[in-house]
């Protein structure tokens, strides 16, 4: 971090508590206000609360919470658009933060279940339940099969994203 904390200057994170804690143990020396050496990036602080948006500069974010293997990790809803990488489980009550999406990015691992992230048929079952008007998988194994042949067998408005993809959406509401 430092050679881009010597280029950027001040460096803000988003994290939640737990996030913060563990970080802080990694880093202690980053995060430990009495070590004074030169050069340690210096940061700031921006809790994230599941459920509370928050705003980085003009772009407004709603944590949505997931289970991924037992932890409660984060996806989040920009405007029109949620993207959630590590997800294997989300409640009822966090699918429906995810109401009117234009574009839902989602981790299909591969076509077998696997303990922490959504199988292929998990992520199509879950994409139509939370009725995106475009679905993309990301997060996909190498087992997964080629490109063409996998995309073939999608359902309308299924689609497995690739290294480069440039989507467009409303990033507010």
């Amino acid at each position: 971090m430092r050679p881009f904390f010597f280029r950027q200057g001040d460096m803000q994170f988003y994290a939640t508590e737990k996030v913060f804690k563990a970080l802080s143990q990694r880093f202690d020396y980053i995060f430990d206000e009495n070590y004074q050496y030169p050069g340690v990036p210096e940061i700031t602080k921006n809790y994230i609360v599941k459920n509370v948006p928050f705003e980085v500069k003009e772009f407004k974010f709603l944590p949505i919470e997931v289970d991924h293997a037992g932890m409660q990790v984060l996806g989040f809803r920009m405007g029109r658009l949620a993207y959630i990488t590590d997800i294997k489980y989300i409640s009822e009550d966090q699918i429906e933060l995810l109401e009117h999406l234009d574009v839902l990015i989602i981790n299909a691992l591969r076509h077998e279940s696997h303990h922490s992230h959504l199988s292929l048929s998990e992520a199509i079952d879950l994409g139509k339940r939370i009725g995106a008007k475009r679905t993309y998988f990301t997060h996909i194994s190498h087992t997964m099969g080629f490109h063409s042949e996998v995309s073939i067998d999608l359902p309308e408005g299924f689609f497995l994203a690739y290294d480069n993809l440039k989507l467009e959406f409303e990033s507010n509401e």
